[in-house]
């Protein structure tokens, strides 16, 4: 399946610069770091992106994973998807100490 990256708006990109101290190569908005994968080393990437088949109605968007610029998974971004990635962050922010969690997860009903 052929993807297309999603750019960033300017004010998107600006933010990442600013706050997270990120540095975009390539003139593209892939999030570049060196990962570990097939027990060695490598330059991963990570981006938003839609599939090439622009004819729906509303595209679902990808987080694609790259391993030394080879595109090695395509992950559907959907909001069951950010909310498990949120609440795993949250669970291991807080060392999985559940009273602390659950008064977190309170705050949202």
């Amino acid at each position: 399946m052929d993807f297309l990256k999603i750019p960033f708006a300017k004010s998107t990109r600006e933010f990442l610069t600013k706050h997270q101290n990120i540095v975009f190569l390539n003139d593209d908005d892939t999030l570049y770091f060196r990962g570990y994968s097939d027990k060695k080393w490598g330059n991963l990437g990570i981006s938003l992106a839609q599939t090439s088949d622009l004819q729906d109605d509303k595209p679902i968007p990808f987080l694609v994973v790259e391993v030394n610029d080879e595109q090695k998974v395509a992950i559907p971004f959907t909001p069951t998807l950010m909310g498990y990635l949120q609440a795993s962050m949250v669970n291991w922010l807080e060392d999985g100490d559940n009273d602390e969690i659950a008064r977190i997860f309170e705050q949202f009903g």
